[in-house]
């Protein structure tokens, strides 16, 4: 038990330390202006990640709570630079439907004493509020940072790991997370394959031909 307990802050350690080096490139791109984060975005993730980690408290995560905790800094974190570096507004009417409906479940928690209804509604936003960030990476591929979101990914991994036993409360949100990064990945990969191919097909129909009026004149 020891060993495996050893085991369980070993991973929860490296979540930690891989999730560290993949906000690296992200905030080194958003300060070199390359990437510009939506600011409500970023507020409605440092909202809902806070909720996920509130919960997680509250169900008694131990080695596991080393990556969400450390993920809900580094979402906040971003946000913060957002107001400087992003682009967009910070509240808009949707942004305050969505912290309603939040408020909901965090008013469910408190009437049944059971942070599942917390945790269950704020991962359901977040997804929905990933989707935006999955087909912007589709279409414009080269203003998401791969190197961020393939970390981003690995440490989501170790920290599912990191639970180290079936419990469903504590293995969601480092799930959610992993889909939710490896789809970022594959819209990414998909959406330079598109380029690749658009490129093709444009160079095809530009191909220089020989002027008709040059055929037959000896070189």
């Amino acid at each position: 038990m020891i060993l495996a307990d050893n085991w369980l802050v070993t991973l929860g350690i490296a979540s930690i330390v891989v999730s560290n080096l993949a906000c690296l490139p992200y905030i080194r791109d958003m300060l070199c202006g390359s990437t510009r984060p939506a600011r409500s975005t970023w507020l409605i993730w440092s909202v809902l990640s806070g909720i996920c980690l509130m919960s997680n408290v509250d169900k008694g995560a131990d080695a596991s709570l080393f990556f969400v905790g450390v993920e809900t800094a580094e979402t906040v974190l971003i946000f913060a630079l957002s107001i400087r570096f992003g682009m967009g507004s910070i509240l808009n009417a949707r942004d305050l439907a969505i912290y309603a409906v939040a408020g909901s479940g965090l008013a469910l928690w408190w009437v049944t004493d059971d942070a599942v209804f917390a945790l269950a509604i704020a991962i359901a936003i977040s997804a929905l509020g990933g989707v935006p960030t999955i087909l912007k990476a589709y279409a414009e591929p080269r203003a998401e940072t791969a190197a961020c979101w393939g970390l981003s990914a690995l440490a989501a991994l170790l920290g599912l790991l990191s639970v180290g036993a079936f419990t469903p409360v504590l293995l969601a949100y480092p799930a959610y997370l992993l889909v939710l990064y490896c789809a970022i990945l594959g819209a990414m990969s998909l959406g330079y394959r598109r380029e690749r191919l658009e490129r093709e097909a444009m160079a095809l129909r530009l191909a220089p031909l020989r002027p008709r009026a040059m055929q037959g004149i000896p070189a």
